[in-house]
């Protein structure tokens, strides 16, 4: 039988077709495989303001510790501000591609009375701003704040109220936390750390210096595992005879109350933080408030101060 010359020409026609269908189609479903295992994205932007500098790029890659950023950000900010944090976040998520250790982004709600009162401890300030209200200018107080945690240190950036110049900051900070990290690390004679109390101002009416003293502890024993630093810590009930003999010593003022027998009585509350020679005096500042209680520093407070000595003698 012969061929039907009227359909041949027709499939011979179509089969180039159907083959460059078929090869599109693999094309695109391939190439849509591939886009979605890369993590990168394109930087578009005119210039480059979501490309990380090589800077970053090398500090993240030192950083062997987590990293942890806290956005302490009010909400409903004026176009300009949002504007700000928007791109904040967006270069944080840059970092955590880039990182090669675990980078946590998150976002406390400072709406909520702890974390007001926990980002005050760290010294985590609210700013005055300008905005409109019903056609008015109308001051409000917010909080524009970033918290870098790493290896059990800590570098605030307050405030943060424009785009540029923002990822200069974010890296100088952690590149400052992963010297100090090292240096811990590099330190071949322990940290000594003393920690001295009367136990006469329990009649003061001082409360809280189990805390601060846990504190301190708890601070040493994350930059002992996170950083590496050799250190001992030794509590010390101060006598009120040895008083006067440590404050000369150590430069630490007094603190001075009336017995319930209504003679004079004096006291110290401070941490001494020593390595090679070098000594750094914390007095701890007790205060009446108005509601007539006596009350110390804050733990957070403590901690942030304790950091900043050991940056010193070491």
């Amino acid at each position: 039988m012969r061929p039907d010359r009227r359909q041949g020409p027709q499939a011979r026609s179509d089969r180039p077709l159907v083959i460059n269908t078929v090869l599109f189609i693999a094309i695109v479903v391939a190439a849509n495989v591939g886009a979605a295992r890369i993590a990168a994205r394109a930087d578009l932007t005119t210039n480059r303001e979501y490309s990380l500098t090589p800077l970053t790029r090398e500090v993240l890659l030192q950083a062997d510790q987590p990293v942890r950023f806290r956005l302490f950000f009010s909400d409903n900010l004026p176009p300009q501000y949002e504007s700000a944090f928007r791109h904040l976040v967006d270069l944080l998520q840059e970092y955590r591609r880039s990182a090669t250790t675990p980078l946590g982004i998150q976002f406390p709600d400072v709406e909520e009375p702890a974390v007001i009162r926990e980002a005050e401890a760290l010294g985590v300030g609210a700013v005055e701003i300008q905005q409109i209200e019903s056609d008015q200018y109308a001051s409000r107080s917010v909080y524009m704040a970033v918290v870098i945690e790493y290896a059990g240190l800590v570098e605030i950036i307050n405030p943060v109220t424009e785009r540029y110049g923002v990822e200069y900051r974010l890296t100088d900070g952690l590149a400052r936390m992963v010297r100090r990290q090292q240096a811990y690390a590099g330190s071949d004679r322990p940290l000594e750390v003393t920690f001295l109390a009367t136990p006469g101002l329990d009649e003061l009416g001082v409360s809280g210096i189990s805390r601060l003293e846990q504190a301190a502890g708890q601070t040493l024993e994350t930059l002992g595992t996170t950083a590496g630093l050799p250190y001992s810590l030794e509590s010390v009930q101060v006598a009120e005879a040895e008083v006067d003999r440590l404050a000369a010593a150590y430069d630490l003022p007094r603190i001075r109350w009336l017995g319930e027998d209504g003679a004079e009585r004096a006291g110290l509350l401070a941490v001494i933080i020593g390595a090679d020679g070098t000594a750094q005096s914390l007095p701890i500042a007790v205060r009446r408030a108005e509601d007539g209680s006596v009350q110390t520093e804050s733990p957070f407070s403590l901690q942030r101060r304790i950091v900043r000595a050991v940056d010193v003698v070491t």
